[in-house]
């Protein structure tokens, strides 16, 4: 099955899908989560989460204008590096005003008991009728001065803002290599290469869910999102091998369509030859 996965024409573009899926940087219940410990009200959250929503839909109307106007290989490629980017402005984030994170220290401090009784409590439920209790008082963004409960919100809305913009380039980048797969694989073995596409994809979404229950502390989160970063800057990377290997495939294709023409131009003109000489030849006797 990897074998005949990997010797597709769009293996390492559809392996650079799959690695978009190890990432915190969707807006699902991590990205909330973590909005929520930096003491964003619910309301503010919601409607970023609509803006959201709404960016991702237009992508399906971008990527048709794009794949009219320079075609679906280079739309993708427009698509992972819009992603590159987020990706990028998310990992600033993680260095900027108002940012928790704080690995260095955390892994200073860090004890085994520690570790294990952060391990215990991110896998324990509340109870159904219980009141959590917040990490911080959840009151009203004071924007003049663009700070939430005396932290500068700079890093958490830099981070959101590169969450948007990655859902943009996320959808045009699946649509794009999603109809390249169903245009290039055989009918025959399209369901054993979805089959690990799938996988491949489930695998590093488990990869991301393990890293996120090892490292539960807000202050590691930075690291998680750097890892992310590392990710879909390695799907660009695949991406763009894919596209030098399929127009390398197509210039040396065209190449030998024109050496096989002029070949058969040379031969219709040999012959075109012979026959004027057996006609003259004829004329010469008659």
């Amino acid at each position: 099955m990897i074998k005949t996965y990997a010797k597709q024409e769009v293996a390492a573009a559809s392996f650079g899908l799959a690695l978009l899926y190890m990432t915190v940087l969707s807006f699902d219940g991590v990205a909330i989560s973590y909005g929520k410990t930096q003491g964003l009200p619910e309301d503010f959250i919601g409607a970023v989460r609509s803006l959201t929503a709404i960016i991702a839909m237009s992508a399906a109307v971008i990527y048709r204008f794009l794949v009219k106007c320079i075609g679906v290989r280079f739309t993708g490629l427009i698509g992972l590096t819009v992603i590159s980017g987020s990706a990028f402005l998310c990992s600033l984030s993680a260095f900027l005003p108002g940012s928790p994170f704080g690995a260095i220290e955390y892994f200073t401090e860090l004890t085994l008991e520690t570790w294990y009784g952060n391990f215990k409590n991110a896998l324990q439920h509340a109870p159904i009728n219980s009141t959590a209790t917040p990490v911080y008082q959840l009151i009203d963004i004071d924007w003049p001065t663009m700070t939430v409960n005396g932290k500068s919100m700079l890093s958490v809305l830099t981070f959101f803002l590169g969450l948007i913009i990655a859902r943009l380039g996320y959808w045009i980048s699946y649509l794009c290599i999603t109809q390249q797969m169903q245009e290039t694989i055989p009918s025959h073995i399209r369901g054993t290469v979805s089959g690990v596409q799938g996988s491949l994809q489930s695998f590093f979404s488990v990869t991301k869910d393990i890293l996120l229950i090892l490292l539960p502390d807000p202050k590691l989160f930075g690291l998680l999102i750097l890892a992310s970063t590392f990710c879909h800057f390695g799907g660009l990377l695949s991406y763009c091998y894919y596209l030098l290997q399929t127009i390398s495939k197509h210039t040396t294709s065209e190449a030998t369509i024109e050496e096989t023409a002029v070949k058969l131009s040379s031969k219709i003109e040999d012959s075109y030859e012979e026959s004027t000489l057996v006609r003259d030849s004829f004329k010469i006797k008659a």
